[in-house]
């Protein structure tokens, strides 16, 4: 009796050990088709010398134009945001727009008033170089509320 458990569990182990090589397998196929797996890095892609694994994404451009920025900005940059929902991949010209919002300070060395810019990136979507960088000062904005000396706070007298 005790040598059919065991014949039993045995075959159990051999049933478990196929179908999780199955799924190993099926999962490095579906990688390789996809080219999302592991592949050589191309250092031509990065400035910075951090490898690219597998295709690039909008994300890769954004942190490109982000790297780029924050270094060429340095202390001056006070504040950096992207815009998510302007930021795309224009298929026609094969590259990623990223937009982004800088405030940044007079000061090259930081400190003092700081000024809204926009910044706008083009990377070419095969290999991450920017093939457009723009910085420009939003000449709109109005920096302070106007209010009524008289009447109420809702403008009434």
């Amino acid at each position: 009796m005790a040598k059919k458990s065991q014949e039993s569990q045995s075959k159990q182990k051999k049933v478990i050990g196929g179908l999780i090589g199955v799924v190993v397998v099926a999962t490095a196929v579906g990688m390789f088709v996809a080219n999302q797996g592991p592949a050589l890095a191309d250092p031509d892609t990065f400035s910075d010398g951090i490898p690219v694994y597998g295709k690039l994404s909008l994300n890769d451009a954004r942190i490109a134009c982000e790297r780029y920025t924050r270094k060429s900005l340095g202390k001056q940059l006070k504040t950096l945001s992207v815009d998510t929902r302007s930021s795309r991949l224009d298929n026609k010209k094969g590259q990623y727009l990223v937009y982004m919002e800088a405030y940044l300070y007079e000061n090259e060395m930081g400190g003092g008033k700081s000024d809204h810019y926009y910044v706008n990136c083009a990377s070419d979507k095969s290999k991450l170089s920017l093939a457009k960088y723009e910085l420009i000062k939003n000449e709109n904005e109005k920096t302070k509320a106007k209010r009524k000396e008289k009447g109420s706070r809702y403008g009434w007298q």
